[in-house]
């Protein structure tokens, strides 16, 4: 594939015109090698917009004599540079130019990257001391400006500082703060010292500090009614909430021993987290207590430990159902007053000897059968399986007698309706009835072969005088 002008490698600045002897090689075209193609466009490595894979060229100064198709007519030059022809040189398919190829530039690894320092903790800022001493405060306090509106200075000593604040109104104090000789803040709340309120002021200023109580809040505790009664008044380390009388009132208020009473928190009716969690636990105590009293008093239960109204309950309780009892009673005693049948002691000595001496197991199921029908209603009998095919058997021998038997009340036996849903299982209808022929195969297919020999009789059939013709059943 001989052609071209100038040489697309990079630093050749061979031409055609110029270079006599050399032979300019085209690329493939695009679609019939385009693998050859593609290498050969990555060793010329050009991005410039003049490159252009479709003209151009690579002179054969780049290719090994190995890469040519060997020809008659062609020689080479003893410094092997350049290999001159006198005919048009080819490509073996798939040759590459390896010859005075352009150097690559010298590639830079990457640094290696600096370790992530660990991490350290921030240097301690310096604690800026506003106040050495008590005698630095006192110069603060003395000074009116230092101290903010709601706030006015009460006492000053040697050993410590009071100042207050005024209510609203500005005629009473109602939060004292007393800064002792150390610093050291205890505060109290209408004479009444508030617990684990212990602060010390040197890194603020006396203005500073003040304001701040204004963004804080009383934590007014649980004042619940419900609740009082399960606080203990003693306060002790051991416990976790106390009981205590609401400042300036006679009414009591459950506080936490752990109470933040004057929170930084400014919603109305805030109550500190301690004291939530106490007043959690209170209703937690105060659920089991109704669970407990919504049981009935068992016999274990002492009475001392129930309250009055427990008590109550449970006789009003106790005397409903024992009324209802009575009444039960009565009822029960009056049905049996009128509906039960009452046996002479004879008569009842005379069937237990009869069941008691006979071995006949039908005859002992006959009489045990009819004392359960005498003791119980009439229509309320559930007869025996057995006793049933007896009384069909006896009311099909003779109807009549069956029913004077049943009707004098010597014995007692199922009635006319019970005998005809069994009897009337299949139904009556002329020629071969196959739900007949079908219960006789079921019992007949445990049989022996001696035992299926039958014999087939003709005889005359009665028609009862009572009969009712249906046509439903014809």
């Amino acid at each position: 594939m001989p052609g071209g002008s100038n040489c697309a490698i990079v630093g050749c600045h061979t031409l055609r015109a110029k270079c006599r002897g050399l032979s300019f090689h085209k690329l493939p075209k695009k679609g019939k090698n385009d693998v050859w193609r593609n290498d050969l466009i990555a060793l010329i490595d050009r991005v410039d917009s003049s490159f252009n894979p479709d003209t151009a060229t690579i002179c054969s100064r780049h290719f090994k004599e190995s890469c040519f198709v060997p020809t008659n007519n062609s020689h080479s030059t003893p410094d092997k540079d350049v290999y001159f022809k006198k005919k048009p040189h080819y490509l073996k398919p798939g040759s590459l130019p390896t010859e005075y190829m352009p150097q690559k530039s010298i590639v830079t690894h990457k640094p290696i990257p600096r370790k992530v320092p660990l991490p350290r903790d921030p240097p301690p800022l310096p604690s800026c001391v506003k106040y050495r001493n008590l005698s630095e405060l006192k110069k603060d306090v003395c000074n009116p400006q230092c101290l903010p509106s709601p706030w006015c200075l009460l006492e000053v000593s040697e050993n410590q500082i009071m100042v207050g604040m005024l209510n609203e109104k500005k005629t009473t104090v109602k939060l004292k703060l007393k800064i002792s000789e150390d610093l050291k803040v205890s505060a109290s709340m209408m004479e009444n010292p508030i617990p684990n309120f212990n602060e010390i002021m040197e890194n603020i200023s006396i203005f500073k500090y003040l304001k701040s109580f204004s963004e804080r809040t009383f934590c007014p505790g649980i004042l619940d009614n419900n609740l009082q009664m399960y606080a203990d008044s003693k306060y002790s380390d051991d416990q976790i909430y106390y009981k205590e009388f609401y400042i300036g009132s006679q009414e009591t208020v459950i506080r936490s021993t752990k109470c933040e009473v004057l929170t930084k928190q400014t919603s109305t009716g805030f109550i500190c987290k301690n004291c939530n969690y106490a007043k959690r636990l209170l209703n937690n105590k105060l659920l089991r207590a109704k669970s407990r009293d919504s049981k009935p008093l068992s016999k274990q239960d002492p009475l001392h430990k129930a309250t009055r109204e427990k008590i109550i309950s449970q006789l009003k309780n106790a005397r409903m159902e024992t009324n209802y009892c009575q009444q039960q009673l009565k009822q029960f005693q009056s049905t049996l007053m009128t509906d039960s049948v009452e046996l002479s002691y004879h008569l009842s000595q005379d069937l237990k000897n009869v069941i008691g001496h006979t071995d006949n197991e039908l005859a002992k199921l006959f009489w045990e059968e009819q004392m359960k029908a005498f003791s119980i209603k009439e229509k309320g009998m559930r007869w025996h399986p057995m006793l049933i095919r007896l009384a069909i058997l006896i009311r099909s021998r003779s109807p009549l007698a069956y029913d004077t038997l049943r009707k004098t009340g010597i014995l007692k036996l199922p009635g006319a309706s019970t005998l005809r849903d069994y009897t009337n299982v299949y139904e009556s209808k002329e020629g071969f009835n196959e739900s007949s022929i079908e219960e006789l195969k079921r019992i007949s297919q445990n049989f022996k072969s001696e035992e299926k020999f039958v014999i087939l009789l003709h005889d005359e059939m009665m028609i009862k005088y009572d009969l009712v013709f249906k046509k439903n059943k014809w």
